[in-house]
């Protein structure tokens, strides 16, 4: 009886080391892919974009990062390396060990893009103990990646999160404008914006007309170190040139738009990332943007406060 237990317990260890090398190879490649509703370009950004990591990353608990640099899940810290056109290095380690992996970004569809992660290859060792503790670390490994891209998927899904605000179509009624232009060598203070404004309201009036929305505002930076900003306030009736202020009418059409509180900093921000809108989703700009500029910030001191909404004329 011993010999045939002996015997058999000798086969199903055989059995169990055969099938340990026959699952397990000596080399493991960790791929985890996940489909996402954001442009290839915006997908690259956020993914390239460290800082953006602690908005999404959540350990196995469900619980964020203290800090961007070490990203941890399942007691491994995800670290990003590099990052090229459409790929992104990320570091895995745990104590001695380490694995580099790149996070592939591909085009999709139009409007939606395919993240795929891969591991480098993984040695698993060549006796059947390192091949199954190798294994564990795969899985471990695996599960953080996935639960990563989980996670990344419902945040760069919201165009909210990829251009840091709520995009949107809009049009306009106003059409009659009064306008003034100036030169600078350093971005226009708010005082003298407005007093370009006080101006352009007073010939307003002059002609008997009336000033029936906010100002608008458009700032180019020009190549001489120097800036044109070009002022506007719409009226109800047909004006004349006169003195600094020249009529322009505005052509109703289709326009990108985005509502941000803050200053100047926050606003030019804002400007840019809805320039990459425009470009990610193919659209054509017709001519300048500009700002509406719906706080009066000479009587609001908190330029947290300052609510401006940017629009920017587009082609669908």
């Amino acid at each position: 009886m011993k010999k045939w237990f002996v015997g058999i317990l000798l086969i199903l260890i055989a059995g169990f080391v055969i099938c340990i090398y026959l699952i397990i190879p000596s080399h493991l490649i960790i791929t985890r892919t996940i489909p996402v509703l954001a442009t290839q370009e915006g997908t690259y950004r956020v993914l390239s974009n460290q800082a953006k990591w602690m908005r999404w990353w959540r350990n196995a608990a469900g619980q964020p990062s203290e800090k961007a640099s070490s990203l941890m899940y399942n007691g491994y810290t995800f670290r990003l390396t590099k990052h090229q056109q459409n790929f992104i290095g990320v570091e895995i380690t745990k104590g001695d060990f380490k694995l580099n992996s790149i996070i592939h970004v591909l085009n999709f569809r139009y409007d939606s893009t395919l993240v795929i992660w891969k591991s480098d290859s993984m040695y698993t060792g060549m006796d059947p103990i390192s091949r199954l503790f190798s294994f564990s670390k795969a899985v471990k490994i695996s599960e953080g990646m996935q639960g990563a891209l989980k996670n990344f998927k419902p945040f760069v899904d919201s165009p909210e999160n990829v251009y840091n605000g709520s995009i949107y179509k809009a049009s306009t009624r106003d059409t009659f404008l009064l306008s003034a232009r100036f030169t600078s060598v350093s971005y226009p203070a708010t005082a003298e914006i407005y007093g370009y404004f006080d101006a352009v309201k007073k010939e307003i009036i002059r002609q008997k007309g009336i000033p029936i929305s906010s100002p608008l505002l458009d700032v180019q930076k020009l190549k001489a170190d120097s800036f044109e900003t070009q002022v506007a306030i719409p009226t109800n009736i047909k004006l004349k040139d006169a003195g600094i202020t020249f009529y322009r009418r505005m052509e109703p059409g289709n326009f990108m738009a985005v509502e941000v509180r803050g200053g100047t900093n926050t606003v030019d921000d804002a400007i840019k990332q809805l320039h990459l809108y425009i470009l990610d989703y193919g659209k054509v700009q017709m001519a300048k943007g500009f700002q509406i500029l719906e706080t009066d910030r000479t009587q609001e001191p908190d330029t947290l406060k300052w609510l401006t909404k940017i629009y920017i004329p587009v082609v669908e």
